[in-house]
């Protein structure tokens, strides 16, 4: 077992560079393997297709980021720590800019689809934690925490794709301000109580290499 776990990290890590080094358009299994210094009947041992492989590649990427916004609900801090700890998490995503670039380009709009999803169907049930323990201490008001976490994440995820939207910074911080608001007023929050979530010298002290949006 020890050594199948190793051969399909093999495999997604040259998927991951022949990606990073701008080549993985048009690239063949056999390309994958000579990068991953297998054969190429071992690669077809686990995957079907060069397209399995780019699916499994950003699952096992966003899994990570998946676990540690599971880890958030669990910790000892009030609620609305803990939408801006999810938040701080969602967006400081460890995607990067080459593996981003590609998952947005128009052939690949199935594999976008398939991880957007992937992202909401993690994501709700998460944020519907917190928006119950947030109820529980009385700074929230929700009696469908289920439905509205999920339209939430629904919402976020497809706005504020760059995939899909292209924003510039003041378009960005003007929709997340409206987000905020919209948030806010629908769990009957403190009136500015997710202004972190427009906060721009916030939102620039996470940005890394993901390209969620543009900041000069």
């Amino acid at each position: 077992m020890g050594k199948r776990k190793d051969k399909k990290a093999l495999i997604l890590d040259a998927m991951e560079k022949i990606i990073s080094d701008g080549n993985a358009e048009g690239c063949s299994v056999d390309e994958i393997a000579k990068v991953a210094g297998i054969g190429k009947g071992s690669v077809y041992y686990y995957y079907r297709s060069k397209r399995e492989i780019e699916m499994d590649l950003y699952f096992r990427t966003f899994g990570g980021f998946v676990e540690r916004c599971q880890n958030i609900p669990e910790t000892e801090i009030k609620a609305m720590e803990k939408l801006k700890a999810l938040f701080k998490t969602y967006y400081d995503q460890a995607l990067g800019l080459s593996l981003d670039s590609y998952l947005h380009l128009p052939q690949n709009m199935d594999m976008h689809q398939k991880v957007l999803a992937l992202l909401v169907e993690s994501i709700t049930p998460i944020l519907s934690k917190i928006l119950k323990q947030g109820v529980e201490e009385g700074v929230l008001d929700c009696d469908a925490p289920d439905e509205f976490a999920n339209i939430f994440v629904c919402v976020f995820a497809f706005l504020f794709d760059p995939g899909i939207f292209t924003l510039n910074v003041d378009e960005t911080l003007n929709k997340l301000s409206a987000f905020a608001e919209v948030m806010e007023r629908a769990l009957k929050a403190k009136k500015g109580s997710l202004s972190f979530m427009r906060d721009k010298d916030f939102l620039l002290s996470l940005k890394k290499s993901s390209i969620w949006f543009q900041l000069d």
